[in-house]
């Protein structure tokens, strides 16, 4: 392919839980510019997107990942891009149970009017996935796979 038809990426190390599989180092590609914003591509715009795989590069080799098996995506949080750092009116922590049987433990951190910041009206909000912060670590956990979340 042309080196002026290829669309500037950079690589992203990551850690990949898919279900029934023990989470494994992978690293994901994001674009220099995303497809809908004047901005760096996210991993949440990666994950979110409608495509049913996304690729991945796996012990040195490309493989793509059925999107309906990811649990989740962790990055480290010095990684992350510095407008998906932004300030939050509501923090939460919380405990999560996931369809393989694993848990999830972090804080939820999200904006939202006071009419509807509950933690449920945040979930139910629109986006596929939704961010779980540790303290080395952000988990970007798919919604599907999330059978009960219970606040502490």
């Amino acid at each position: 392919m042309s080196e002026h038809l290829r669309v500037p990426k950079r690589r992203v190390p990551v850690e990949v839980a898919l279900a029934g599989h023990a989470a494994r180092p992978a690293e994901v590609f994001l674009a220099e510019t995303s497809a809908n914003a004047h901005r760096p591509e996210r991993l949440s715009d990666l994950l979110g997107g409608g495509s049913a795989f996304v690729p991945v590069l796996e012990d040195g080799h490309a493989a793509l990942l059925g999107r309906s098996s990811l649990l989740w995506v962790s990055v480290d949080n010095g990684v992350l891009e510095e407008d998906e750092l932004e300030l939050f009116s509501h923090r939460k922590k919380v405990r999560l149970d996931l369809g393989d049987g694993s848990k999830l433990d972090g804080e939820l951190l999200y904006t939202a009017p006071m009419e509807s910041a509950r933690v449920a009206d945040f979930l139910n909000g629109p986006d596929r996935c939704f961010r779980v912060w540790q303290a080395s670590r952000t988990f970007f956990v798919i919604k599907e796979h999330v059978l009960r979340v219970v606040e502490d």
